[in-house]
């Protein structure tokens, strides 16, 4: 078990870090210089990067413990700990009547990860490599999919939420707009890695 973690954990940082990268690139052709460095700090700087890390380490070790019976149960016993350390649930502003709508859907993203690496880590074949962690906790690209696409479903009703209503974003309303479109674009991304997963291992 503790192999698949390290697995596990190491693919998920270099992920974000593949993340980063990418939306960097993309901000310093789409913004203006000024721009830049206040949209990256708030959407991808190292401070969100390490609370983004630290997430999904904290989700990994939720999914680790056993085999999970009651998700919902599971998930309302971390959430506040889970919500505290999400850099999106941080850049929320909790006082508008629709933060709790928000929260659900962080709340549903949670619970369909820890699902997802829960069904990665239980099984017993012993693994060398993330792209072995999948083959082995999927028995198709069509099952992979189907823990994949509750948590892209998750995401979208959150992004959607905030470009219908981007008060929601606590930030200043110069960069407001610009913070939004990296948010989005950096959702699509990783749903475009979640979503070739199946198709290149399968």
């Amino acid at each position: 078990m503790e192999r698949k973690i390290t697995i596990l954990k190491d693919y998920l940082v270099a992920e974000v870090d593949r993340g980063v990268e990418y939306l960097s690139e993309d901000l310093r052709k789409t913004l203006v210089g000024s721009l830049i460095e206040p949209v990256f700090k708030l959407v991808i700087g190292p401070e969100q990067r390490q609370r983004t890390i630290k997430l999904l380490e904290k989700i990994v070790a939720v999914a680790s413990k056993e085999r999970i019976s009651d998700i919902d149960a599971v998930v309302s016993e971390h959430l506040e700990e889970l919500l505290a350390t999400d850099p999106i649930n941080q850049n929320l502003r909790k006082s508008l009547s629709l933060y709790p709508e928000a929260r659900g859907y962080l709340r549903d993203s949670y619970k369909n990860r820890i699902k997802f690496y829960n069904k990665l880590l239980m099984d017993s074949s012993n693994v060398e490599t993330w792209e072995d962690l999948y083959k082995t906790g999927f028995a198709s690209g069509e099952e992979c999919l189907q823990y994949i696409m509750p948590e892209i479903e998750a995401n979208k009703k959150l992004i959607a939420l905030v470009k219908k209503n981007r008060r929601i974003i606590n930030v200043s309303g110069f960069i407001r707009a610009d913070v939004i479109d990296a948010m989005v674009k950096l959702h699509e991304y990783a749903h475009g890695r979640l979503l070739a997963i199946p198709k290149e291992l399968f």
